[in-house]
């Protein structure tokens, strides 16, 4: 035997062991990422998950899996299925912000694993790692993998459908049933949208390229049955118990028809633009991949066809109501980091554009410039040699990428593209294991402050303070409303601008008042001339404030002595 044809043995071999070991690999690099300070409620926070985890709360204290509520009245703002896992969470975990979050921590787990297996489906192993990684590192799973919202058990579940569907496509009737029961699961987490954006994708696929075998089965009928089932199910649970008017008004009208007719005005562009914030650091790779695939013509691909597909049907449906919220692009981020992948794929046998690697590594290199300005305001200045020995590795992966380039110096080949896709995987580790650079909206010694039935919150969404509070917060935009609660005893929560706006003279003004507490947090509005003086000068005082607990001033002896100040 030749040396050549033992080293291709030994070649195939070692193939075959990264093959195997790479699913184990990405279920341990995605679990590290979505866990890690998974109950950091500083530098992952979200006003609308304080609702879900207040209502699963409640849930779960009455016993109750069918009827939301928030603090006592029906809250019918989503679907139960996410509420139940964070109940189940709360049983086995304790009623925690962490445990309320361990399911969209698994959600972005298993979001992982079934774009890998959809990416080695179209592609091989090697695409299906890369677009595994990619979506686990991704700044928007980040961010909603470390909070309590929908979102994410949303995305799991269309991507699994997904997945499902192309081995059904396959010519395997069983996981047909297993697409029908997924997308009606996904409805029970926010409604049929999911359904919609599902069957627009699919059937506009099928009907792109003339190929309905997987539907032409008896089982289609009893899979769209499945799904009209699911969508049914809570509407009939909640009638049998009186409660479908409420339904009606809450969810039907209110919180989906409502979006058709808000006033607030809201770009088209939002949600590409969103899309391409969420895809960070891959962004570059993503525009860089969209590109070449309508230049080479790769959308005559059936897979690639299939993700630009299910990337225009979520986008166009989320563009027709008025009301287009920024994680409305989350269900994109497998086909995006897909699409990354078979560009990747395809490119070993020419190579990948340049500007991709250059938009993909510049924001990282600023990011990096910018941590030791950060620290500096922190008072981290411990960090900063690390910081920046980072930063020159990065730098000299970058020389490296640039010394990389042939034909014409417009492409660069397969290894250039490893290491900006490693320096990328590289800046979302560090990034989660670096210190939080913020401040907690509502810290604990607030929090303790606060006693009576409400609380008054002036220039904030009320429901992260009414969560962890455990108390009825209401939002008040003017001082006569702080008054009134102050009267009644309660407590106001208030920035320290807007207690001085306030105290302005005539008849509204704030009423006599002492202090319960005090913390700095940031500014409601903060200029790019703040921004740079902070970080020229080392002193972040000029982009906080103080924040307030206050309640009224009582009358007491003068000889008494209180140790709230008083204002």
């Amino acid at each position: 035997m030749s040396p050549g044809q033992i080293f291709n043995i030994f070649r195939c071999r070692m193939q075959e062991k990264r093959d195997v070991l790479s699913l184990p690999f990405l279920i341990v690099f995605s679990s590290v990422i979505s866990f890690v300070r998974l109950g950091d409620t500083v530098s992952f926070s979200q006003a609308d998950e304080a609702v879900y985890m207040r209502i699963a709360y409640e849930m779960l204290q009455r016993h109750d899996f069918w009827a939301p509520t928030w603090f006592g009245d029906y809250a019918f703002y989503k679907p139960p299925l996410a509420y139940w896992l964070m109940m189940c969470s709360y049983s086995l975990c304790g009623v925690t912000e962490m445990a309320a979050r361990i399911p969209s921590a698994l959600s972005a787990v298993f979001t992982s694993v079934f774009t890998f297996l959809i990416g080695r489906r179209l592609f091989d192993e090697r695409a299906g790692l890369l677009s595994g990684l990619i979506v686990a590192t991704a700044y928007g799973s980040v961010v909603y993998g470390h909070s309590a919202m929908m979102d994410i058990p949303l995305v799991c579940l269309m991507t699994g459908a997904l997945l499902c569907f192309l081995f059904a496509a396959d010519g395997r009737p069983a996981y047909l049933m297993m697409f029908f029961v997924l997308t009606g699961a996904s409805c029970l987490v926010k409604g049929p949208v999911s359904a919609v954006i599902l069957a627009i994708a699919v059937l506009s696929w099928c009907a792109l390229f003339r190929d309905f075998r997987a539907f032409r089965t008896p089982l289609t009928i009893a899979g769209v049955s499945i799904v009209i089932a699911f969508n049914a199910l809570w509407p009939a649970m909640l009638s049998q118990r009186g409660l479908f008017d409420n339904w009606l008004l809450f969810f039907i009208f209110r919180e989906n028809a409502g979006k058709f007719y808000d006033t607030a005005q809201y770009s088209p562009f939002i949600i590409p633009g969103y899309l391409l914030l969420y895809m960070l650091p891959w962004t570059g790779l993503y525009i860089a991949s969209l590109a070449e695939t309508i230049k080479t013509k790769g959308y005559r691909d059936r897979g690639i066809a299939l993700l630009l597909l299910y990337t225009a049907a979520v986008i166009a449906v989320y563009l027709i109501p008025h009301v287009r919220h920024q994680y409305y692009v989350l269900p994109v981020i497998p086909a995006a980091s897909l699409l990354v992948a078979g560009t990747f794929h395809r490119s070993r046998l020419t190579s990948f554009p340049l500007y991709g690697i250059v938009l993909t590594c510049i924001p990282i290199i600023g990011s990096m410039a910018l941590l030791p300005f950060v620290a500096r305001l922190f008072g981290h200045g411990a960090i900063s040699l690390p910081v920046v020995l980072i930063e020159l590795l990065l730098a000299a992966a970058c020389a490296g990428l640039f010394a990389d380039f042939h034909k014409a110096g417009r492409l660069m080949s397969e290894s250039g593209v490893s290491t900006a896709i490693c320096a990328g995987l590289a800046f979302t580790v560090f990034s989660i294991a670096v210190p939080s650079y913020s401040f907690d909206i509502f810290p604990p010694s607030a929090q303790k402050a606060l006693t009576g039935q409400e609380l008054a919150i002036a220039g904030y969404e009320p429901h992260i303070f009414a969560q962890r509070s455990g108390k009825r917060a209401i939002r008040i935009h003017e001082s006569y409303r702080a008054n009134d609660f102050l009267r009644k005893g309660s407590r106001v929560v208030l920035p320290g601008s807007l207690m001085a706006s306030f105290r302005q003279a005539g008849e509204d003004s704030l009423i006599p008042v002492r202090i319960l507490a005090s913390w700095r947090y940031w500014k409601g509005s903060i200029s790019a001339a703040d921004l740079l003086s902070a970080l020229g000068s080392g002193d972040i005082g000029s982009l906080t404030e103080e924040h307030f607990v206050i309640e009224k001033k009582q009358r007491i002896p003068m000889a008494a002595d209180s140790p709230e100040t008083a204002l």
